[in-house]
């Protein structure tokens, strides 16, 4: 298991309010690397910051998993921008300048 999927899990687990946001969750993250990160963002962020992408994706492995789920409300708005996005990319060219006039 990775570093990064350790800290992940450490905050889902001690932060019930990363369930639900991607940006607390990286604060969260970030805060498990070096609790005073804030005094020395730019260098931190630079050399040794968790990315947001591993982050985000080590969340969601956990959470297809069924561990640490967000709230019903959050996992439903999720689901919709997925369902959204998926049948975005299902439209022809015409059919989304259609739309748009």
């Amino acid at each position: 298991m990775s570093k990064i999927h350790l800290l992940v899990e450490q905050a889902l687990q001690k932060w019930e309010e990363t369930r639900d946001s991607d940006k607390k969750l990286m604060l969260a993250v970030w805060y498990l690397q070096d609790p005073c990160f804030e005094q020395h963002f730019k260098q931190f962020f630079k050399e040794k910051a968790a990315t947001p992408e591993s982050i985000t994706r080590v969340r969601r492995k956990l959470q297809e998993q069924g561990k640490y789920q967000a709230s019903k409300k959050v996992d439903d708005e999720r689901f919709n921008k997925f369902n959204n996005m998926r049948n975005y990319g299902s439209h022809s060219v015409e059919d989304i300048d259609n739309t748009l006039i």
